[in-house]
């Protein structure tokens, strides 16, 4: 990693990259009340896409395709009690793909079957969690490769996602309010040539956050006060289709305070600071082996005023 010497030539492969692509589509969906108790929700939506993409000179055309594709979404709620609710959703996606690298094949649209089972709670007064446990498997996730001086685009015959996601959120005191959440993902290459076992690239294991806020309303003419701190952050992950490097993790810490005056036109001061301690870090990957990385954001501080009227 790094090691990279700089471009120093134009690539006529690589030049006038074009990607035109036109979606179509139609969506219907009802929730049924079977009983006080059970909820059944029904959907399904019809996709139709034209897509065209190629690049080099002389001009070389890589896709050039038409589909349609019919996916539905099922999903059932149970009641338990007044504060917990069971749920179940089946769902189906299609995503056409194109690609201006050269390709090795034909790119078939992506499509994913997702499985999900979860319960909501309300926990105390003004606190709501939510847990869901998810299965995803996909097909034809497109992903590129660099050979000599050109890139070529492939697609992995199946690739898996499971895992599990935490929310909570809600008022701790009366001026302590909480936001949080966790996630836990296992996603790697089920089938693949070259691929097959390694983890997908660009995807943490682990991923986090939270956020605590304070409210002070008893400010000189009935004014309030709010302020809060808290962060985001992830696990180390692969920044390649063959886990040749890692990106690491990283933890960023955001701070914000709030002055809303109560004033004929509510108006409102607020400060905001992302990426509070200017930390350096990597949020993905291109997820080839040409090695380039996105660096995260530096510190930024955003000053707003707003007037309601």
């Amino acid at each position: 990693y790094g090691n990279t010497s700089k471009c120093t030539t134009v690539s006529a492969s690589d030049s006038d990259q074009t990607i035109k692509q036109e979606n179509y589509s139609a969506y219907a969906q009802d929730a049924l009340y079977l009983t006080d108790n059970w909820i059944a929700v029904a959907g399904i939506r019809y996709q139709y896409y034209t897509q065209y993409a190629g690049k080099g000179r002389p001009f070389n055309v890589n896709t050039d395709s038409r589909d349609e594709q019919w996916t539905p979404k099922l999903g059932l709620v149970y009641k338990l009690t007044p504060s917990v609710s069971l749920f179940a959703n089946y769902s189906q996606t299609f995503m056409p793909q194109s690609s201006i690298a050269s390709y090795i094949g034909d790119l078939p649209p992506e499509s994913s079957n997702a499985y999900e089972v979860g319960a909501k709670f309300e926990l105390f007064d003004g606190i709501t969690a939510d847990i869901a446990l998810f299965d995803i498997h996909k097909r034809n996730v497109l992903y590129t490769e660099s050979v000599g001086d050109e890139t070529i685009a492939k697609t992995a015959g199946r690739v898996r996602s499971r895992g599990v996601e935490v929310d909570l959120a809600g008022a701790l005191t009366e001026n302590i309010n909480i936001i949080a959440s966790y996630g836990y993902t296992d996603a790697k290459v089920l089938e693949d040539p070259d691929y097959a076992g390694k983890p997908l690239p660009n995807v943490p294991r682990h991923t986090g956050s939270l956020f605590l806020t304070y409210d002070i309303h008893n400010m000189p003419g009935n004014n309030t006060l709010t302020f809060g701190g808290g962060g985001h952050g992830v696990s180390r992950r692969s920044a390649t289709n063959g886990a040749d490097y890692y990106l690491p993790g990283y933890f960023v810490a955001d701070a914000f305070a709030a002055y809303k005056m109560k004033l004929q036109y509510p108006v409102t001061l607020q400060l905001n600071v992302k990426n509070l301690f200017d930390k350096t870090y990597y949020t993905s990957s291109i997820a080839t082996n040409n090695l380039g990385n996105q660096i995260g954001d530096p510190r930024e501080v955003q000053f707003t005023v707003k007037m309601e009227f």
